[in-house]
């Protein structure tokens, strides 16, 4: 299991951060993207637990293990509010469709850094080893667009 964060936090083994800005190549920007849709994804779905469940709006004065409780009470909760509301609504399928001429890359290879900031190793590695997998078996076909990589062959 890992966790997704921003470039304030440190890279370690269980916390990704994206790669320095400066010099980025193909694999690195494909790893940058992609994390940062994982980023929106979780900070999407706390809003939307917020908003529906008003004791996540405030500090909860219970011990750590009743505050995972109680969220996962919230998500359990959400997920059958919305499976009810689904089976009495054909609700749209909001997923990402964009597949205009999007064919797999197999050309770009992920090259790791050998420079830069002193973070461990094992946490370079296990990075390196994330981007090398988005753009190889782990890729998707739009985002090569969304992060504004131009490939040719």
């Amino acid at each position: 299991m890992l966790f997704v964060a921003d470039d304030a936090y440190p890279l370690k083994p269980f916390l990704m951060k994206p790669f320095s800005d400066r010099g980025l190549n193909a694999s690195e920007r494909i790893f940058n993207y992609r994390l940062s849709r994982a980023r929106r994804v979780v900070e999407n779905t706390f809003g939307i637990l917020v908003s529906r469940f008003r004791i996540l709006q405030a500090n909860m004065q219970l011990q750590p293990n009743r505050v995972c409780q109680v969220v996962m009470a919230c998500c359990v909760l959400h997920n059958f509010l919305r499976s009810k509301a689904a089976d009495r609504l054909s609700l749209p399928n909001d997923m990402d469709t964009d597949t205009e001429s999007c064919v797999p890359v197999d050309f770009v290879q992920h090259a790791p850094r050998h420079a830069g900031a002193g973070y461990n190793a094992e946490s370079k590695v296990i990075r390196d080893k994330l981007a090398a997998y988005f753009v190889a078996d782990g890729q998707v076909e739009w985002q090569w667009k969304h992060a504004n990589v131009t490939v040719h062959k």
